[in-house]
């Protein structure tokens, strides 16, 4: 991030900005190198640095980078869908000076085009061994993979990762992505849902998932995963908790879960009550729809 707070890499992984499909991203490491580069396909494996450790981000299968008037066509188009005022006003927020982002270059802004398709990322941002290639390597540098085994995340080494602390509800910086501004309003609806199951299933039934599911509920015969959607409606709630709830019940150390229970904040329509019977009645998926009310403090579900 440097003296500027933050970082152009902050949009790389926003797939809801695509045009023709993809997504265009920016990269340091081509940025010094472009000319280099340009016109031609990279892998990439990523990573970042924190207080002198190395954790690794995911994987880029397929990069394209753009030649300078496939940039310039990009850029107009980022412009016009208002994307680029979307990023001056997140940098404003972390009260850092948007107008750095006012740079005629647009190789300053984008330099790698990708297919969302072809992005991998670990949730849970292992940490790469010191004396691993990447924990050596200095920033900005584009290094050649040696194919070194990756460092495994927590799920796959089977470790704890129940907490009952709460979540911050003030706005924070997504690890990631150093810089995105996460809404509050998220941490509030956990912290508020926590209280909620403690109330009804006790306190030593209910956990906060260390990056993974939201929350937790183990009772003798059922365990149920609580995943909290932000959105516009309970159709859209539903249907961006799917992939995550996939992911998070196939890791096979994992006990599986009886119940998925989406939560959300927006009342569902009869439309959104007809998705989800067909999820479950075609796919036989154990997937619940809850509605969470703030006035009350309280968990409806709906089947």
């Amino acid at each position: 991030m440097g003296s500027h707070k933050f970082g152009h890499e902050e949009w790389n992984f926003n797939f809801n900005w695509l045009i023709g499909g993809k997504k265009y991203g920016f990269f340091e490491p081509i940025h010094r190198f472009h000319s280099r580069y340009k016109g031609k396909w990279l892998s990439l494996k990523l990573y970042t640095k924190f207080n002198d450790q190395t954790f690794y981000v995911g994987q880029i299968k397929k990069v394209y980078v753009p030649r300078d008037n496939e940039l310039v066509t990009a850029v107009s188009a980022i412009v016009a869908n208002g994307w680029f005022d979307r990023m001056k006003a997140d940098i404003a927020a972390i009260g850092a000076d948007e107008t750095v982002l006012d740079a005629t270059d647009p190789a300053l802004v984008i330099n790698a085009c990708y297919d969302p398709a072809d992005v991998e990322l670990d949730p849970d941002m292992p940490p790469f061994d010191p004396s691993s290639k990447p924990a050596r390597s200095h920033h900005y540098v584009l290094a050649f993979d040696d194919d070194a085994p990756l460092p495994k995340s927590e799920a796959e080494n089977g470790e704890e990762r129940l907490s009952a602390e709460k979540r911050s509800e003030l706005q924070f910086v997504r690890a990631a992505q150093q810089g995105q501004i996460v809404d509050p309003k998220h941490a509030r609806l956990q912290n508020r849902l926590y209280d909620w199951l403690c109330d009804k299933h006790g306190a030593r039934a209910v956990g906060f998932e260390k990056k993974f599911v939201d929350l937790r509920v183990t009772l003798p015969e059922v365990t149920t995963f609580f995943e909290i959607k932000i959105a516009a409606n309970a159709k859209r709630c539903i249907r961006d908790a799917l992939g995550q709830l996939f992911e998070y019940t196939s890791y096979p150390s994992e006990s599986k879960a009886h119940k998925w229970v989406v939560v959300g904040d927006q009342v569902p329509t009869d439309n959104d009550l007809a998705y989800l019977l067909h999820l479950v009645t075609k796919f036989n998926l154990p997937i619940y729809y809850g509605r969470f009310d703030a006035d009350s403090g309280s968990l409806g579900v709906l089947e």
